[in-house]
């Protein structure tokens, strides 16, 4: 099982992020784009991965920051707590492997079923505690 740790809803944070740069002109100059956001964490909607945390910004553009946490370069917490972030591997009915992630009391799987419905059997296993 993966842990790590992420703030709790209602944190102030100012997280950096780090993605690839796209922009072919500075491309070979700058491989790497850094964006800093500053702003309060906010409850993850239903059908995206645990292992995101929502940032609400104020800008009126994009109100709502969505981020994966393997692109946080840093992450300092302002004023709030932090809460943990679990990864339990499933293995389903035909011995397929399932990631099923847990942030609290959000959870999410990597399955088609959990992507169509919103939730999954190998979340119900990880639920009623009878994950191995």
């Amino acid at each position: 099982m993966n842990t790590q740790n992420i703030p709790s809803v209602g944190s102030v944070v100012s997280v950096v992020t780090k993605h690839r740069n796209i922009f072919l002109l500075t491309y070979k100059e700058q491989p790497f784009t850094y964006t800093k956001r500053v702003g309060t964490v906010v409850r993850n909607p239903k059908w995206l991965d645990a292992d995101y945390v929502s940032v609400e910004t104020g800008n009126p553009k994009h109100p709502v920051s969505m981020i994966k946490l393997s692109n946080i370069e840093s992450l300092n917490i302002v004023s709030g707590g932090k809460v943990l972030f679990q990864e339990f591997p499933v293995e389903g009915s035909k011995g397929k492997m399932y990631n099923v992630k847990k942030s609290g009391d959000h959870y999410s799987c990597d399955c088609t079923g959990f992507q169509y419905h919103g939730s999954c059997k190998h979340i119900n296993i990880v639920k009623d505690d009878r994950y191995e």
